[in-house]
């Protein structure tokens, strides 16, 4: 996903509500999934199919969770499998570390894309 739909897709997460479909909401395109019972974004050019595993409350009371999930399918534009850094790279969503023992009031994420410093060469 570019940076242009992550941030499309992050305005329509703070307000949204419960009935609402946040993919549509950001101006993306729902698909339908091969293999489970989810949406899937068109303009992602990788979206992982999974099986959710198990479940499991971070801080009591809190409404963040941790989650395992099986992936059991994956869809990809092959444009992007010779060169996964640079400008068509893979964004990643890089979480700030928090203590779940003792969790502020405001955490951090970041999205970055690899870009590529050396070639240390084949081997």
């Amino acid at each position: 996903m570019s940076a242009e739909y992550h941030a499309a897709c992050m305005s329509t997460i703070k307000n949204n509500q419960y009935e609402e479909d946040e993919i549509t909401s950001s101006g993306l395109t729902v698909e339908k999934a091969s293999w489970v019972n989810a949406p899937m974004v068109q303009e992602c050019f990788m979206n992982l199919e999974c099986k959710l595993k198990w479940e499991k409350e971070i801080v009591p009371g809190d409404d963040h969770a941790m989650l395992c999930l099986e992936v059991i399918g994956l869809h990809i534009d092959e444009n992007h499998l010779p060169d996964r850094t640079g400008e068509s790279g893979i964004l990643y969503n890089i979480h700030y570390q928090v203590n779940p023992e003792n969790v502020g009031k405001t955490a951090h994420d970041y999205a970055g894309v690899l870009q590529k410093k050396i070639d240390v060469m084949e081997y």
